[in-house]
């Protein structure tokens, strides 16, 4: 794939050979980094290339290469009066990190703005230099994430709640009302399509007929998150208290 570019940077924390200059800068931030203990603020291997160019219809491909985390290779050709290379930026095992795009105003065209991450890089006669990935000790935080989440989408009841009647009237603790009763369940963690299992007991020596165990067995199907609502419950259970 070949795009014409608008615009290139590059950026970088390390020791460049061919750059004296930039070399002194970098020696002298390390000496004051060191002196005041905070090795923190130290220069690490790495690149950015930004470019930006207009679209063109042809930008899925580099949606691809950030979404799936894919490397590629790639170089820039640098013109000279349109007609002459005067040096060529190759790149290696690189990744897209980011994504900018920039709409467009009047007649201007629309202009996406590509941030890279090459692992090995190459100026036109000068040294291949390589990156020195930064290897992060991640797994503890990730299991502790995870172990977070995990808390986070257990499935709970949080609560439940009675009402009769179709327009839901609250019942109270001592109710007159059973016949047509309602029965509402807070829910946590629960997705659409699964299912939750009740078991109602009634106490004081009461049982339910037309059952045959004394405990009442219900397994709703989940539709709303939320909340689960079970309407007209004993609808085919009539209660006898001895």
């Amino acid at each position: 794939m070949e795009v014409p570019i608008l615009y290139y940077n590059y950026r970088c924390h390390i020791r460049h050979y061919d750059d004296p200059n930039l070399r002194k800068i970098i020696q002298l931030h390390i000496q004051v980094c060191e002196e005041i203990g905070n090795r923190e603020c130290l220069p690490v291997e790495g690149d950015l290339i930004t470019l930006a160019f207009e679209c063109k219809g042809e930008e899925q491909f580099f949606y691809d290469w950030l979404n799936e985390g894919a490397m590629h290779n790639g170089e820039i050709h640098f013109i000279y009066n349109e007609v002459e290379i005067a040096d060529i930026f190759r790149f290696w095992d690189c990744f897209c990190v980011k994504i900018e795009e920039y709409m467009s105003v009047g007649n201007s065209p629309m202009m996406m703005v590509l941030y890279l991450s090459p692992g090995i890089i190459k100026r036109n006669n000068l040294e291949v230099r390589e990156k020195v990935w930064k290897v992060s000790e991640i797994s503890d935080f990730i299991l502790s994430q995870l172990s977070n989440e995990i808390k986070e989408t257990e499935k709970r009841i949080l609560s439940v709640s009675w009402s009769y009647g179709k327009d839901f009237i609250p019942l109270k603790q001592c109710s007159r009302h059973y016949t047509d009763i309602n029965i509402h369940i807070r829910l946590k963690g629960y997705v659409i399509g699964e299912y939750v299992t009740l078991k109602i007991t009634p106490v004081d020596n009461s049982f339910l007929l037309n059952n045959e165990d004394k405990t009442l067995i219900i397994r709703k199907r989940v539709d709303n998150v939320n909340e689960l609502v079970i309407e007209n419950l004993f609808v085919n259970y009539s209660l006898k208290i001895k």
